[in-house]
């Protein structure tokens, strides 16, 4: 029926803006709002099966748990992370609450950067070039 088919949908674009690797942007969220406002608009007649307040608050819940998979640790690798921020950033853009979670995972993020090129900066190649093998790893994993 027409209320599942439009609660399917939010879930399916909640999958796809989210934990899967396939590609979401504004459209997408887009989507999720117009089939949120349809079933809102349902609501009062069909208030069993209609629960906005609810969808609404699942999709919040689940784009916190992804914005804590985003705050990476310092050394950890940031790739695919680009198309993470990219969903991220879709559901700000139609869903102004969820502004906040992007800006954070970038603040954060640049911060780690910020401190990668600090720490490659003071690194000196020609030192490294003579130390031995054992020595460099010793000093690499004392890097962090």
């Amino acid at each position: 029926d027409y209320i599942t088919q439009q609660i399917v949908s939010i879930n399916d674009e909640l999958i796809r803006g989210t934990y899967s690797e396939h590609d979401f942007g504004a459209a997408n969220a887009a989507a999720v709002k117009v089939a949120l406002f349809r079933l809102r608009s349902l609501q009062d007649e069909y208030p069993g099966e209609i629960d906005c307040d609810s969808l609404q608050r699942s999709i919040r819940n689940e784009l916190d748990k992804f914005q804590e998979q985003l705050m990476l640790e310092r050394g950890k690798s940031f790739s695919g992370i680009h198309r993470h921020l990219s969903k991220i950033s879709a559901w700000s853009q139609e869903f102004p609450d969820v502004a906040p979670l992007y800006e954070t995972v970038t603040q954060h993020l640049a911060g780690i950067i910020k401190d990668s090129i600090a720490v490659s900066v003071e690194i000196d190649a020609e030192n490294l070039a003579a130390l031995s093998f054992l020595q460099l790893e010793a000093y690499i994993k004392n890097l962090g």
